[in-house]
This record gives structure tokens, sequence and C-alpha cells, in this order.
């Protein structure tokens, strides 16, 4: 097993940094928020997906402090950063940050809150811009409320006349983010003591002095250095670096642990952010890098070789061995080889298929690919689902949609399905090439189908089929299956292409017989007679004296 070895530099500083703790930064989502109207909470119940804010409205959030560490003291927190989401901002303005000073309840209290007078911070209109984040430090305000000198009542979000814009909620997952108090906790031992110090730091509070470092000077801790670095290289427990007799060891929000009951060829654990992060027993090789929070929303990985980066409610299922997940919330890897970039509930379940962010996406087919968008499923292997509520379920099928609010299916596999209710544009410089084996068919507005042979090229109001016949037998045509003679004179002639109504016109053109006539009976003429079926109608070839008579003639279809 890889082992995580550590080298120290040590001398007079090394007294200083065994004194300090790293610092970290705790992500506390609201627990209450609200909004309110003409001096009264908005009757949702606790369930408003915007938080909205105007000249008769107020926004509300509170969040829950006493979920810091229990030994975080007020002084402990060095920043604190409250970040909003603007889900819209139709009117934007400077907006303003109070303090409440009434309790309340997002599903019971039915009174607006009172808040406090002074503003905590503003943001500026300039930061009050539609699907951005926007953050103000609130440092006093959490302290106060970490030391009991003031109400945890939460936030409040007022403004002047002329604006409106609305904020993220916790319960608005489709429409922003929620707000979010980043609290950065930076502890270090106090200098304030009395009295002489005894052990390895010597000396009075005014004038300390680091005479040496576990009961050694500073040459023989230098003579130890390469003595611990050797004992870690093999492992051995309860070195300077501290560890247990498994090698595990850890830092303030960063573990090393090395995996129990796993393979042969185990490696070390990496897990940081959250402590409620987590690593499966059993599992190896894997890499938590940040992210998480305590209060319900942990990272976790349960196969080997995994990895996540950030975000929070991310997973990484039992199968999902050599899965990554980059970031965003509430991601799922249950495959092995999936990859999800980010963005909000997508699902990687097929092996190694893609998701690039987005949300409510689906890749369950092995190899499908969904890139981003909303509510898209990639079903089939290899196939490709994209834009709004396309459903690629078919191996090798490739589906888009637009912003129609209703699912695009794909019917076949290997096939391409795209849903453009405006239009469909294709500019190119050298020209479309259409190899359509099985014919083209298009369909109308209402779904009727339409079947067009190859070769054929029609508009309205153009000609659409024509044929010349000689001797009785068809000898050049277009769109055209067949002349029949019927008797002399009468020819029945059916086209590839059906009559969509009587708009389809057949039009005989001329009837011809090489030279001038000289009288009746070699003068020839046709007409055309009424449509006998969805692709027939007759051609009537007549002399001077009206006898039906053969006769050489050329036809053209027009319209459609």
């Amino acid at each position: 097993m890889k082992t995580i070895r550590c080298s120290l530099a040590l001398g007079a500083l090394c007294a200083a940094a065994l004194l300090a703790v790293p610092a970290h930064a705790d992500l506390l989502p609201p627990v209450q928020d609200s909004s309110s109207l003409k001096g009264k909470l908005t009757p949702v119940t606790g369930k408003a997906v915007t938080l909205p804010v105007s000249a008769s409205r107020k926004a509300y959030v509170m969040f829950n402090i006493n979920s810091l560490p229990v030994d975080v003291q007020a002084a402990d927190i060095s920043n604190a950063r409250l970040r909003v989401y603007f889900s819209s901002a139709a009117k934007p303005g400077d907006l303003f940050l109070h303090t409440v000073s009434g309790t309340w309840d997002e599903k019971t209290t039915e009174a607006e809150p009172a808040i406090n007078g002074a503003v905590v911070a503003m943001f500026p209109t300039t930061s009050v811009v539609a699907k951005k984040f926007a953050e103000v430090d609130v440092t006093a305000t959490v302290r106060a409320w970490r030391d009991g000198s003031l109400a945890n009542n939460g936030f409040a979000v007022n403004c002047g006349d002329g604006i409106s814009v609305q904020l993220g909620s916790k319960e608005g997952s489709g429409t922003g983010y929620p707000c979010e108090l980043e609290v950065q906790i930076d502890r270090v031992t106090s200098g304030n003591f009395s009295g002489q110090l005894t052990g390895d730091v010597a000396g009075t509070q005014g004038a300390t002095v680091v005479t040496q470092v576990g009961g050694s000077t500073a040459a023989l801790i230098h003579a130890a250095e390469l003595l611990v670095s050797s004992a870690t290289a093999n492992n051995t427990a309860n070195t300077l670096v501290k560890r247990d007799a498994t090698g595990n060891f850890s830092l303030p929000f960063l573990r090393a642990v090395s995996s129990q009951n796993g393979p042969s060829f185990q490696s070390a654990n990496i897990i940081a952010g959250s402590t409620a992060n987590t690593v499966a027993n059993g599992v190896t090789g894997v890499v938590i890098a940040g992210g998480g929070a305590t209060n319900g929303f942990p990272q976790t990985i349960q196969a080997n070789y995994s990895s996540i980066g950030g975000g929070y409610s991310n997973i990484i299922g039992a199968n999902g061995s050599q899965s990554v997940i980059a970031g965003g919330v509430g991601n799922s890897a249950q495959a092995g080889g999936v990859t999800i970039a980010g963005g909000q509930s997508n699902t990687g379940s097929g092996n190694f298929a893609t998701v690039g962010g987005g949300q409510s996406n689906t890749a369950s087919g092995a190899n499908s690919t969904v890139p981003g968008g909303a509510a898209n499923t990639a079903g089939g292997a290899t196939s490709f689902a994209a834009g709004n509520r396309a459903k690629a379920t078919h191996a090798g099928s490739f589906v888009w949609g637009d912003s129609t609010n209703a699912d695009v299916n794909s019917t076949a596999a290997d096939q391409m399905t795209i849903r453009a209710n405006g239009g469909v544009i294709i500019n190119t410089a050298a020209g479309v090439t259409l190899n359509a084996a099985g014919g083209l068919t298009m369909t109308n507005g209402a779904g009727n189908a339409v079947s067009v042979p190859i070769g054929t090229v029609y508009k309205d109001n153009t000609v659409v089929a024509w044929g010349r016949v000689t001797g009785n037998t068809l000898q050049d045509a277009f769109n055209v299956a067949s002349v029949v003679r019927n008797s002399a004179g009468n020819y029945t002639v059916t086209l590839n292409t059906q009559f969509t109504g009587t708009a389809l016109v057949p039009t005989v053109s001329i009837a011809y017989i090489g030279a001038p006539p000289t009288t009746a009976a070699t003068m020839r003429f046709a007409s055309t007679g009424q449509n006998l079926s969805n692709t027939t109608f007759n051609v009537y070839s007549n002399n001077g004296t009206f006898a039906a008579a053969d006769a050489d003639f050329t036809f053209i279809v027009t319209g459609r």
C-alpha cells in the first residue's frame, strides 16, 4: 500500500506551528427563508420558491449558527460572508441588509418580523444581476450571534421605491439557488496566560522563548528528522506524524485513510471538506477534494478509484468505480467510469456515461452523453440527448429538444431527431448532400406523412411530374410510374407521388403528329380526364372529328 510521507523542517518556528489550527470554512445553508407582503409573511407554509424584494416586500433568511463545531468561539471566526443568488432582477437597485429583531417561523408566523434599523451591509446596484451571485461581509453580526450578544433571528433584505428583484430560495431548486452563509474559522491558541510556562516552551507572557521541543534541543530534533521520515516511510505507528497502527492520520478537515478489507493493491483515501464526508469501508484510492456540509449534505464515495471535487450532496455509488463528479449539487454516479462535470440532480447510470451539467439530466446508456440542458435522458448505448426534455432511448440515437415543455423521443436505433419549433437554418458555402436510401417522408402540421420517392424535388405551384409518350409507350419521364393505353386515344397515367387533393392538377401540354395537319382526320388534340385515384388520371386523344385516335403526346403535372 502507498503511504503518505511527511518531511518536517524543524526549528524555532516549529513550536509556533504546533499552537495554530489551520483555517477552514463552513458553508451553512438556510434553515428558514420567506418573504413579506404589506406587513405579513407570505402564506406559503415554508414553500416559497423565490424571495421577492421590492418597496412593499422584504426577504427573510435564517441560519443555524449552532451547527458550527461546539468549541468554536466568536473570536475564532475570522470572516463570514452572506451569498445570495438573484433568480431575477426586473428592476435592479441598491439592496440593504438588516438583522431581524423579532422571532419568526416560515410556516407559522403571520405578521412581518421587525428588523433593526442599522444597515449591516448593502448590495450595490452593480452587483444585482439576474442569474448571478453576490455576497457581502457579515463577520461582526455572526460573531455577535455566536457570543450571544445579539439574538440570531436571521437577516432581512429591503430596498427603496422602483426596485423589484427575486432571491433564490431553499425550496426553489428549479428557479435558482438558496442563500448561503460562509463562515471561516481560524483558531489560534490564546496568548493570554499568566505565570511561568513549563514544558516545551518557557518564558513569560511578555517574553516567550522556545527553548526545546518535545524535551529535545533543536540539534537533536534536526538529527531525528531523518529517523522520522524513515519511520513514516515504513508506516511505523505513533511517530512524529501521529498515526494509528493501520497508518491512518488526520489533520483538521483533511484525512488520509487506508482502505480496510480492500484489494491487495490498496492506496490511501484523501478526504477533505466537511467532516460529514464519507468513504465506504473497503474502498481504496479515492479523493474527496472538498465541499459537503455537516447538516445533512455530505459527499459520499462507495466505489474504488473515484473522486468528487466539490459542491455538496454528491454521491458515487457502489458500482461507480473510476467515476468522477467535479462538483455541483445532488449529482449521482451509479456505474463505472461515469463523468459528471457539475450541475444539479444529474445522474450517470450507464458505464462510461457523461453528463456535462444542467439540471435533472440522466445518462443511463453505456457511453451515452448529455452535454447539459434540463430533463434530458440518453438511455441508449452511445446515445446523445441535449436541450430540453430530449429522450434518446435507442442505441446510437441523437435527440435535441427546443424549449417546448414536452418530451421529444427517439423511435429507432441510430436515428437523429430534432424538435425546433422556431425553424431550422443551415448555412453552408459547399451545399448540402442528403443521402436517403429509404426515401424521404415529410409530415404536415396534422401529422400526416407524405412519401416522396428518391429523386423527387418539388415545391408548391411547380412541376411535380412530366412524361413523353411515343408510339403508345412512355419514353422519358419524371416521377411517373407508368402510362397504359386502354383503347384508341385512351391512356391512364400513374404517378409515384400521391395527389394531396384537387390542388394537384394534371395538365396535358400538347399532342403532336410530326407534320402540320391537312385534314380533320390527321388533326390531333389531347385532353385530361378526372383523377381516377390518389395517383392516376386519364389522357384522351382525338382527331379533328372528335373521334378517338392514338397520338404521341407530352404531359406536365403542376401544383401539389
